[in-house]
């Protein structure tokens, strides 16, 4: 009886809802003409019997999937789950009846530039291959696959359909749906680093022109920047599309064939065509504006375009849009750290390209590869700024040693503050006056910023107008037209997003806790440690009690770098004093680092005399600690402090 009255409640609250969803389905049925057609074959002299025709409706199975359709939307709503708020469709689980798409890669064919060497020992590690899709703000990953020339994969990705559709009376768009699914591949090399070598796209909506919405193929896996255009292998792939009754019924009804999909594609094409070259028609005379007004201007930085790993050139603003991580980072200084911590990628990615540099790469790549440039971290940090309410630029500039980039957050009311993504630092913008200058009168300049040329976002570009771009003399006021040139806020609206997806990619939570991170850093480095001394005929002990101590010390040190405050560390001195006895020296070496490879992480510290001293100890009652903490960011990507230290008595 509750369950009745309970399923009654739901229905009450929904009523709307479900009159909607049966209206729909009765239109999608053209309910009106069946009834007409049955009136029509009775007898004029029969009585109408509104059951007698109700029976009949349902004996044409036309009864039938409206009550279950009504049926799946209750069931729906009582188990429904909200997704936070633009953090989208992360990595959640796909429901078996719901609306999706599955893409399967079956195998790879035709790796032969990136198999293992010749030079490795049977039983040792090989390298692995890994590959990652992102489709409408979902991401999901392979796993770890063998390097190999003929690869079996034989793994799924199933991306949700239902919160794309645009769903009216006719029926679901879903060629309105147009962007496809995107692949990158990344190999990982024995050392830990990974490479970034490989491109795909595929247009889903092939799919909706087959029997059954199935089909397989082969899409051509690309290069990566110079060589976005030479396939490095091929994946063999099936794809399916999980529609709902009532989807079905509506593409046999309204079929989607070959030559209305290419129409439809190259509609998309022809207009992306044409914004773009209205575009450069635009920013070729905003340029030669800009460069005629002073001839310094044409040294200035302005990368009003850069080329993404797919080898296409794109507007600088695409790369950034706000990004809300819901609760994956909680603080703008959360989000620096974070940024600060991508490992920075020195290899070239292409054959002819000495660095990163020149080559931005789009945010998918740079969070499956776990590698970024300068320009990469500030565009994802400015979009973790917007994200966060502050008005974030990326700005472009020079320091010492040549092109940079940083990003500054603008307040009308207060300082503007720069964010250094390399040093993970916050520098105040002290602006000087030319006559400052000349009389002397310099305020201390922290940041390493020399020169500013341009400033950017998701909606606006600005190119420096000043008489000196010199970072101290510059006026951050960028809404006055006589220090800065605008680019039309229309023109880059008019710019649609480009055939690669360069900011539509959410952050995935860390897979890992701090705590189980931790331990298994210790672990690696005490059998560092003990190795290292056993090669030189050293005996090691341990001191469980000051590993404990020293825990305090890495906390400190980490809410340092994260939230800019310097926690007093009394207590752990306290601690350390009555721990260590009269007449023992002890000695302590705090490192900081981005991996949790122990290997890596040992062969950093030993870079430091003090930690060599440490490490290498002899003396009378010698004990050894060693204390890790690691901070789990999202996508894989932490903080690690080490602790070192050692205690004993000193003989004379």
């Amino acid at each position: 009886m509750d369950s009745e009255v309970s399923m009654e409640s739901q229905v009450d609250e929904y009523r709307e809802d479900i009159k909607q969803l049966v209206h729909t389905h009765m239109t999608s049925i053209n309910m009106s003409e069946e009834v007409r057609q049955l009136m029509e074959g009775m007898d004029s002299g029969d009585e109408v019997d509104n059951d007698v025709i109700f029976q009949k409706l349902t004996d044409r199975g036309l009864i039938g999937p409206v009550f279950d359709s009504v049926d799946k939307f209750v069931k729906e709503k009582q188990e429904v789950i909200v997704p936070p708020p633009h953090s989208s469709l992360i990595r959640r689980e796909v429901k078996d009846k719901e609306r999706c798409l599955e893409l399967t890669l079956q195998r790879g064919r035709g790796f032969l530039e990136h198999l293992p060497s010749d030079d490795l020992l049977p039983g040792t590690p090989a390298p692995t291959f890994s590959i990652h899709a992102s489709f409408q703000g979902q991401r999901l990953s392979s796993g770890d696959l063998s390097c190999l020339c003929e690869v079996e994969i034989q793994h799924s990705f199933k991306f949700s359909l239902s919160a794309s559709l645009q769903v009216d009376k006719k029926g679901p768009d879903l060629l309105a749906v147009s962007e496809g699914v995107y692949l990158v591949l990344v190999r990982r090399e024995l050392d830990g680093r990974r490479v970034l070598i490989g491109l795909g796209k595929l247009e889903w909506r092939r799919v909706l022109t087959e029997r059954g919405q199935r089909m397989e193929g082969s899409l051509d896996v690309l290069g990566v920047g110079n060589e976005a255009t030479v396939p490095i292998g091929a994946l063999e792939y099936s794809l399916n599309m999980n529609l709902s009754p009532g989807d079905t019924a509506f593409l046999r009804d309204n079929p989607i064939t070959r030559q209305l999909l290419d129409t439809q594609l190259g509609v998309e094409q022809g207009r992306r065509d044409e914004q773009l070259r209205l575009f450069l028609i635009y920013s070729k005379q905003w340029c030669h504006e800009y460069s005629q007004l002073r001839p310094s201007h044409r040294i200035r930085k302005l990368p009003l375009f850069s080329s993404s790993e797919g080898g296409s050139p794109s507007l600088a603003c695409i790369y950034v849009t706000p990004l809300r991580t819901h609760r994956l980072i909680e603080s703008p200084r959360s989000a620096l750290r974070f940024c600060s911590l991508i490992p920075r990628r020195s290899d070239p990615l292409c054959p002819g390209q000495t660095s990163l540099g020149e080559l931005w790469l789009s945010r998918l790549a740079v969070l499956s590869s776990r590698g970024a440039g300068e320009a990469d971290r500030a565009v994802l940090l400015c979009s973790l700024l917007l994200g966060f309410g502050l008005n974030a630029f990326v700005c472009a500039g020079t320091n010492r040693i040549g092109t940079c980039y940083w990003v500054a957050t603008l307040d009308t009311s207060g300082p503007t503050l720069f964010w250094d993504t390399s040093s993970g630092q916050r520098y105040t913008h002290q602006r000087q006056t030319v006559s400052d200058a000349l009389e002397g009168r310099v305020h201390p300049k922290e940041y390493p910023y020399l020169t500013l040329g341009s400033v950017f976002n998701h909606k606006h570009f600005y190119a420096n107008l000043q008489e000196t771009d010199s970072v101290p003399l510059c006026s951050f006021e960028v809404n006055t037209p006589s220090l800065w040139k605008p680019l039309d806020y229309e023109a880059i609206r008019a710019i649609s997003l480009p055939s690669w997806p360069l900011a539509t990619v959410p952050l995935l939570p860390p897979t890992l806790t701090g705590a189980e991170a931790s331990e298994a850093v210790e672990r690696e480095l005490k059998g560092q440690l003990v190795q290292f001394r056993m090669e030189r005929d050293l005996t090691t002990h341990w001191d469980d009690q000051l590993e404990y101590i020293l825990a305090p010390a890495l906390v400190a040190y980490e809410a340092e770098r994260e939230l800019g405050c310097v926690l007093a560390n009394e207590e752990f001195q306290q601690a350390v004093r009555h721990h260590v006895k009269p007449g023992h020296t002890f000695k302590g070496y705090p490192v900081q680092f981005n991996s949790c490879e122990g290997g890596k992480l040992f062969r950093h510290s030993l870079k430091s005399e003090l930690c060599q001293e440490i490490v290498s100890c002899r003396g009378d009652s010698l004990q050894y600690s060693v204390r890790a903490r690691v901070t789990c960011y999202p996508d894989e990507v932490f903080g690690v402090w080490v602790m070192w230290a050692c205690h004993y008595a000193c003989v004379l």
